[in-house]
């Protein structure tokens, strides 16, 4: 099947201009190509990503956020602790509009031992939480 863009002012039709266009391969190959180039792009940012959160993330700087993120709220409010880090990833799942990001962020932080599981897995259903609050707003608009 050839793909046509079509001209509303006239009855003819013409060759749409796209990535693969005068290359001659079929829409299979095409989206193969396409895909392979999607999955290298999405390592490439995402281990860009590790890297500069492992250089930004060592020395007092990490000390200081294992310290904060890693503690619990004061005594008689402790069992706060987890319900205030699902609203935190929430909130930030809401402001970066991905999960995946906010999510993906977390995997490196937990892996150098910046942020405990146990503080990841609030984060992580607070993310899940404001991927549906951002779902909920879309649908709204």
């Amino acid at each position: 099947m050839m793909k046509v863009c079509d001209d509303p002012d006239t009855d003819s039709y013409e060759r749409c201009n796209f990535l693969f266009s005068k290359a001659g391969l079929s829409d299979t190959t095409t989206g193969i190509i396409l895909l392979i180039i999607s999955l290298i792009l999405l390592c490439t940012c995402l281990t860009v990503l590790v890297k500069t959160l492992q250089s930004l993330l060592l020395g007092r700087m990490a000390k200081t956020l294992k310290n904060h993120i890693n503690s619990d709220l004061p005594h008689p409010f402790g069992w706060l602790t987890g319900y205030c880090f699902i609203l935190v990833g929430a909130g930030m799942t809401v402001l970066v509009q991905s999960s995946s990001v906010f999510t993906s962020t977390l995997t490196p932080l937990v892996g150098m031992g910046v942020i405990s599981i146990d503080r990841m897995f609030p984060l992580t259903l607070g993310s899940n939480i404001g991927t549906t609050a951002t779902a909920l707003l879309a649908a709204l608009a």
